[in-house]
Order: C-alpha cells, then structure tokens, then sequence
C-alpha cells in the first residue's frame, strides 16, 4: 500500500530527543504515527503481523490495533534475547516514517545532534533536483502558497 505524504508543516518536528534507546524511539514513533497518520499505523500493523511482537503490537476482538508499551519494556529489557525483535520492529517504524515524510524532506536524526529525531529538510542535490522540477512546473517552493 502506498502511504500518502505527511505535509511540509511536519518539517522541522521533532519526535525524541532521548539518547535513541530502542524502547524511547519506538514509543516517540508509533505516538507520533497514531496521532498524525492513520493509514500509516494500520499498515504498521499490518507488516508487523508476520512478526512475533511479543505482544506489543496486537489486534482486540472488535479489530482495533492495539500498541502495549508494558510489554515494549519487557521486550527491550529482554534485549540480550530479543533484540533481533526489537532491531526489526524499529527498521519497520522508520521505513514507514520515511515512507510517510513530507516531500524534499527525510526522517532521521540532525546533522550535527544524532539525539534529536525528527523530519528534516533535505540538503542534498535531490532537493535542489525537487526544487528545480517544481520552479519548472510553475509550483510554489515549499512551505508557500503559490
């Protein structure tokens, strides 16, 4: 499925500013998901059901996902034996976020602050590439109204 685009205000959020443990990343993500991309955390959901999540991620008897932090913090303190677990939930939650970041943008850490977790403008030749096509087609820059 593929997942629309979180608009350009989501540029500059910040989502954690912990120390990156696994157990912190994962919560700020899958709240900011809740609260800003529905589609994105059904198909969270859904990738992660081939998964044994130990519990964390699960499906009630009326058919609503269910995110179990508690058993987010036995997984992760259990990290010695199931830490191949943890490593796959958290590549899966930044695939989407990626999937789900605004254009010209990525998901990741600050240059410069590997502590500070966010969406964040690109720097790069693909956002002067994006920048140009969009001067090209007579769009506005991000961020303005045309």
């Amino acid at each position: 499925m593929e997942l629309t685009k979180l608009g350009v205000e989501y540029i500059g959020i910040i989502i954690s500013e912990t120390k990156l443990k696994p157990q912190d990343l994962i919560n700020a993500c899958v709240s900011f998901i809740v609260s800003s991309h529905k589609m994105a955390y059904v198909e969270l959901h859904k990738r992660l059901s081939d998964l044994d999540t130990k519990g964390v991620f699960t499906v009630d008897t009326q058919g609503d996902y269910i995110f179990d932090k508690s058993s987010l913090k036995e997984l992760c303190d259990n990290y010695d034996n199931d830490g191949d677990t943890v490593e796959i939930i958290l590549e899966i939650i930044t695939e989407i976020m990626e999937e789900i970041a605004p254009d010209g943008s990525y998901c990741g850490s600050t240059e410069g602050d590997g502590v500070c977790f966010g969406y964040w403008y690109c720097t790069n030749e693909d956002l002067e590439d994006d920048i140009n096509d969009r001067n090209d087609n007579n769009e506005a820059p991000y961020g303005q109204d045309k």
